[in-house]
């Protein structure tokens, strides 16, 4: 049951809804266990993962009060997953950082291993939370260039890997801790530039990758209870009431994702139409953030719909909308006007 509910709450912390994260854990640490071994590394996984929301919302003391917890948990176990130890020194080197004790936080990274990308998942990616914390601490230490060329790698990595929302936090992070101490590079004005795309971009996507997380942890809280359900097992009302809850969750993001497409989406052409023009239109102007606009007309249409007729000239037209979204960078937006 704790180890379904684990689920959830990872792909909460991916979205940083720490909030519902931290309750849910307190509630699994409320879940009696009667194996004692389970129960202990349901609560080191607890302690580990409310220690990372902690030092993600600046409170310091309690994230080293669970990361103590955790570490007294580890010394009597073998068995626990390794990765969850590199996480509790990743998380321990975060709030060194956020004390100012730069040179201790430095010290902590440099111990881990190199095979962190190895070690990670999509729920929890070690490689991602390293990079991004010691590319901020070296930049503190002053090795501006070492910082700088680390952070590139991972704003890169998070690229290739649709690691939207964590870029657009680490470029702002760089962005304004470079600016705080005078540094200026062709390098950052290119991350000026991509905050300025991906922003736009990012609250498009996020109500999507919600519903794939959510997607996720249903199918394996659904799992869970397969299994329960085949030794008998299944006696705790509350892990039902989570599943009923992940379902309803899931049906609803789906059911919004496609309410929205519906209301954006053009029904010929699949590209974007008119009204979401005007709702991107204003977000680019109320945030006043640069953008272009490039305005194409098809040549002799209303020819080809008064000599094919109207159904080729729908051809027509889903034809040029499919080449001109070949030709787009991926920030960029196709609308029927």
């Amino acid at each position: 049951i704790a180890n379904s509910r684990f689920t959830l709450v990872l792909a909460m912390n991916s979205f940083h809804a720490f909030h519902n994260s931290e309750r849910i854990i307190h509630e699994i640490l409320e879940i009696d266990i009667p194996n004692q071994a389970e129960a202990d590394a349901i609560r080191y996984y607890s302690y580990v993962n409310l220690a990372d929301i902690y030092s993600h919302t600046d409170r310091v003391e309690d994230a080293l009060l669970y990361l103590d917890k955790a570490k007294k948990l580890s010394e009597s176990r073998s068995d626990l997953h390794m990765e969850y130890s590199y996480m509790m020194e990743i998380v321990r080197a975060r709030c060194y950082f956020l004390q100012g004790d730069y040179g201790k936080s430095e010290e902590i990274l440099q111990l881990l291993p190199d095979n962190l990308l190895e070690n990670s998942t999509p729920f929890l990616n070690l490689y991602v939370s390293y990079q991004d914390i010691l590319s901020k601490v070296l930049l503190e230490n002053g090795k501006t260039d070492e910082a700088l060329a680390l952070s590139q790698t991972l704003v890169d990595y998070c690229s290739t890997h649709n690691y939207g929302n964590i870029q657009l936090e680490h470029l702002h992070a760089m962005t304004e801790l470079c600016e705080s101490k005078g540094i200026h590079t062709p390098q950052l004005d290119t991350y000026q530039h991509l905050i300025e795309e991906l922003s736009p971009v990012l609250i498009r996507q996020r109500s999507e990758d919600m519903a794939i997380f959510m997607k996720y942890a249903y199918d394996s809280l659904l799992r869970s209870m397969i299994t329960l359900i085949q030794i008998k097992e299944l006696q705790d009302s509350s892990f039902i009431q989570v599943v009923l809850f992940l379902i309803t969750a899931a049906i609803f993001f789906i059911a919004l994702k496609r309410a929205k497409d519906k209301g954006r989406i053009d029904g010929l052409t699949g590209i974007y139409n008119r009204r979401h023009f005007d709702y991107v239109y204003e977000g680019f102007r109320i945030n006043q953030l640069p953008f272009s606009i490039i305005i194409l007309d098809v040549d002799n249409f209303k020819s080809c719909n008064d000599i094919y007729g109207h159904e080729f000239g729908d051809e027509v037209l889903v034809h040029v909308c499919s080449c001109a979204e070949n030709c787009l960078p991926q920030s960029s937006h196709l609308f029927r006007y």
